[in-house]
């Protein structure tokens, strides 16, 4: 799948995320573990590539069954549903359910569209803040 579903659901908003929900048949989804919290140590380098301890970052991460494949979802900080919700598109995508998958993956594309539009709205408004400082240079 060359759609990275779960970037999608990470950004998605509430609205779309219930539709998400909607769409799936819930009742043959087994939650096996989760939605829990959890910790993830973050790692970084110093300038002279030594690896360090950042800190933790809060997580959420669930385990569900669906039709007796397993998906896992892990999502940073307090967003419960969209864990779950990674966790069911992985065992569907693994799934031999070739009509969810593609009106999925024709869900997922528009979502993808809805939120870029979204970005590259945002962009405009802020690059429109941007300083020109090479103009302000007196002379």
């Amino acid at each position: 799948m060359d759609l990275d579903f779960r970037e999608v659901v990470v950004k998605m908003d509430q609205k779309s995320l219930n539709i998400f929900f909607k769409m799936l048949s819930m009742e043959e989804v087994k939650v096996k573990k989760g939605p829990q919290a959890g910790c993830l140590m973050i790692k970084a380098k110093d300038c002279f590539g030594v690896e360090f301890c950042l800190g933790e970052a809060l997580v959420f991460e669930a385990e569900v069954e669906y039709k007796g494949i397993k998906g896992y979802g892990l999502v940073l900080a307090e967003e419960e549903e969209k864990a779950v919700a990674i966790a069911v598109l992985e065992a569907v995508f693994k799934s031999d359910e070739e009509n969810l998958k593609k009106k999925l993956h024709r869900f997922l594309s528009k979502e993808k569209k809805k939120i870029e539009e979204a970005w590259e709205k945002e962009r405009k408004l802020i690059a429109k803040t941007k300083v020109q400082f090479e103009t302000m240079v007196k002379r």
